[in-house]
């Protein structure tokens, strides 16, 4: 068995483990564990590494540059970085952490039934439990929860905080500024946030930073009751919560809320009507604009700032253009599905691909298919052009370049990159 990447055929092995070969996410570096006799290896672009008696858990950093394997040594075991070995211990959990800019790698290692974090060249410990390793996102930050004599602890840079019966959801701000976790005592759940407890509750979800920071939310429950608490404070109750979206300039906040089997949208502006079901929120990438699919009475529309537009059979999720001035959403009439595009209906055909938008937001492009063939649909007129297939969405190459790939089945299947510009 062999691995062949870009038609470059690799080295014939015994057998090639199952979740591999994987590709790092730049996608420039590949890996997989191959097999001789009863020992295990690892190749990583062609090249192949030492054997031994297990391999798993490989993962690559976020650049691709560096890379990660836990290993199996006789009764120990041992975490790889870059073909270089670590200390050996008799478990060591999972895989290795990276940090966002590759530089820094964490995980946890037990021996002799205590548990340990190896950050880097560091070993901090003996714990009897280790959880929930993240990193803050401009890496220069290690947090996890350790357990010592049973309770648990919030653990930052070899730094211990309070003890809980339980810590869990730890969270950096977007700036690496603020953090905060989920707590447990007394059996109730409540947040805290840079070492200052809030409220208790019956339980909470995971806390959300806005983009900029400066805002924290999170869903309580209070007997039987949801709330969301938004800077500290309780909003409305209801039966259950759903998504909730921050706008991207952090500026608004929406959620959607269930009372009575109906469902409506909260926000700063505050609730809409009830309807029997909603879609996902949507922000205008100016934050401007909210829009969502809503549903009563089997009839479904979008709804953008409170204003509803015409009902369909059902609808699609909305798309906004770059520069916040333009929307698309698919409708469904009986068996046939259409495009409205700036509240302008489209022809209708039998199946169709989510609208996109040019960078410029001038020009928008989406897939057909009409009587078996997949057509190209370019600023609401259909190509001449058309598929038996198509592989993947149709991509823009700046604004008025774009291309995509086909496949025709006649006289014989064969594959087409068709581009074009306008």
């Amino acid at each position: 068995l062999s691995v062949t990447v870009d038609g470059k055929k690799g080295e014939d092995h015994e057998g090639v483990a199952k979740g591999t070969p994987v590709f790092s996410e730049t996608g420039d570096q590949v890996a997989y564990i191959g097999f001789h006799g009863k020992k295990q290896f690892v190749v990583v672009d062609g090249k192949k590494g030492p054997e031994y008696d297990g391999v798993s858990d490989f993962v690559f950093s976020p650049d691709g540059k560096s890379y990660s394997y836990k290993v199996q040594v006789g009764k120990t075991q041992a975490m790889v970085i870059n073909q270089a070995m670590g200390e050996a211990f008799d478990q060591v959990g999972g895989q290795t952490l990276f940090s966002q800019d590759s530089k820094s790698f964490a995980y946890a290692a037990m021996k002799d039934k205590k548990w340990y974090i190896v950050k880097d060249s560091q070993k901090f410990g003996p714990y009897d439990g280790v959880k929930d390793f993240v990193f803050s996102p401009d890496s220069k930050f290690l947090a996890c929860a350790v357990m010592r004599s049973s309770a648990w602890h919030l653990w930052k840079d070899g730094l211990t905080g309070k003890s809980y019966e339980n810590v869990t959801s730890i969270r950096f701000s977007p700036d690496s500024k603020r953090l905060a976790h989920a707590a447990q005592l007394n059996k109730q759940l409540f947040l805290v946030e840079d070492g200052k407890e809030h409220k208790a509750y019956t339980t909470i979800d995971a806390p959300v930073f806005s983009p900029d920071s400066r805002h924290l939310v999170y869903p309580a429950m209070k007997g039987d009751r949801w709330m969301m608490v938004l800077d500290g404070k309780e909003g409305p109750d209801f039966d259950v919560l759903g998504m909730y979206q921050y706008s991207p300039d952090s500026s608004r906040f929406a959620y959607l809320a269930v009372k009575k089997k109906k469902a409506a949208v909260v926000s700063e502006t505050g609730q809409s009507e009830w309807y029997d079901s909603l879609g996902a929120l949507v922000f205008s990438p100016d934050s401007k604009s909210l829009a969502y699919k809503a549903v009563k009475d089997k009839q479904a529309c979008v709804v953008v700032n409170g204003k509803k537009g015409k009902t369909y059979d059902d609808v699609h999720d909305p798309v906004f253009s770059p520069d916040s001035s333009r929307m698309a959403y698919k409708a469904v009439k009986g068996a046939k599905i259409l495009m409205v595009l700036d509240g302008n209906e489209g022809s209708e055909c039998l199946a169709m691909g989510d609208a996109v938008f040019s960078p410029d937001s001038r020009n928008t492009v989406w897939l057909a298919l009409k009587d078996k063939t997949w057509l190209w649909v370019v600023n609401g007129r259909e190509t001449d052009t058309g598929f038996a297939r198509m592989l993947g969405p149709v991509v823009f190459d700046g604004s008025s370049k774009l291309h995509g790939i086909g496949i025709v089945a006649e006289p014989e299947p064969e594959c087409f990159r068709l581009e074009m510009s306008l």
